[in-house]
């Protein structure tokens, strides 16, 4: 006798709707993965920026300089040059140390909008850095998610 080998038709069908399930959750999280690792080179343009935020704050003992006509941290330009492959442009400083940075609309990554870090101080010194924006929360690191 001579016996069949092989794949039946029901067995082929079963393999390919498994790999339909498979293909269908992997392939949503890998975007959301890639979008993620944008943002977080997004965060760390925006460290350097931060370290010279805090200096200033420390240096002047507020949000102005101490000469006879102050000047704001926002008119100082600290993080102008501070723009990356994800980064629009410059890394924007308000009059109270919110930093601004504005997501590239490159293609790889669907969204456009701010990546924000604001200060929190107590006795007379930065604290801690609040993360926010109107980037989503999901698609934000682990160290953005407050």
């Amino acid at each position: 006798m001579k016996s069949n080998k092989g794949f039946t038709l029901i067995e082929l069908m079963i393999v390919v709707a498994i790999i339909g399930i498979l293909a269908a959750i992997a392939i949503p999280a890998y975007r959301d993965f890639q979008i993620r690792s944008k943002i977080s080179e997004i965060i760390a343009t925006v460290g350097a920026c931060k370290t010279k935020v805090a200096e200033f704050y420390q240096s002047n003992n507020g949000w102005s300089t101490t000469a006879a006509t102050p000047v704001a941290i926002s008119a100082l330009g600290l993080c102008d040059q501070q723009s990356s492959t994800y980064v629009n442009g410059n890394v924007a400083v308000s009059a109270v140390g919110l930093i601004t940075a504005t997501e590239r609309n490159t293609g790889v990554i669907p969204i456009g909008g701010t990546i924000t870090l604001n200060p929190t101080i107590a006795a007379g010194e930065i604290t801690q850095w609040d993360c926010g924006g109107s980037i989503l929360p999901r698609w934000r690191p682990g160290s953005c998610q407050n």
